[in-house]
């Protein structure tokens, strides 16, 4: 017995792609998080206990609490540093070298809470020798 079998049907043309172009979504979220400047200083209006100092060499303890920042313990010993860093301008208060001892406590004004113990912004080196425990 002979069997035949049915060639398959051609297929159906395609149907021609198409691009649809999603628009993106707007974002309404802004970042909600503090600015900085290249001010050298301790116990600045930022919320930053010491900033954008060219050198820190030191063995300090701090504790950092939302609002507050102290160094329990040790000395961090600061300078402005390399030549730029010493042309910045300074932080109401603020030298362009010194020492932070143990019981130095920062509370930010307003409200602005506690940012940083440390923080450098500006497009210089930075040297940071000791031990730090925050």
């Amino acid at each position: 017995m002979t069997r035949t079998v049915k060639a398959p049907d051609a297929p159906d043309t395609p149907v021609s792609p198409s691009i649809t172009v999603n628009q993106a979504p707007v974002i309404t979220f802004q970042a909600q998080g503090f600015g900085q400047d290249n001010i050298l200083g301790i116990h600045g209006s930022q919320g930053i206990h010491i900033k954008n100092y060219g050198n820190y060499s030191g063995n300090a303890n701090f504790e950092v609490e939302d609002n507050k920042s102290t160094l329990l313990s040790g000395t961090l010993i600061y300078d402005a540093g390399n030549e730029l860093s010493a042309t910045f301008p300074l932080d109401s208060g603020s030298l362009r070298s010194g020492t932070l001892s143990s019981g130095d406590s920062f509370v930010p004004t307003g409200t602005r809470g506690m940012n940083a113990v440390f923080s450098h912004t500006t497009e210089t080196n930075v040297n940071m020798s000791g031990d730090y425990r925050l």
